[in-house]
């Protein structure tokens, strides 16, 4: 992805507020550990377990998952 892609997709007041350089290298660092923080956390769940459906609970884990992925 080139640089003025990734400029593109920072908010202008994310831009003002981290200052211009450091903005988008800032939201890549913050997605990219909370994307190795999720892969620790389900690290250990068997895979028939995430697409169980759990008494009580609308969804699934990996639709759960999926859902946080696909709208932050």
């Amino acid at each position: 992805v080139s640089q003025t892609t990734l400029d593109m997709l920072a908010l202008p007041s994310t831009r003002k507020r981290l200052g211009e350089g450091r903005s988008m290298e800032t939201i890549l660092h913050s997605f990219g550990y909370s994307l190795q923080f999720l892969r620790d956390q389900v690290a250990d769940v068997k895979e028939e377990a995430m697409t169980a459906m759990p008494e009580g609970v609308a969804n699934h884990p990996a639709w759960t998952i999926g859902h946080l992925v696909f709208t932050c």
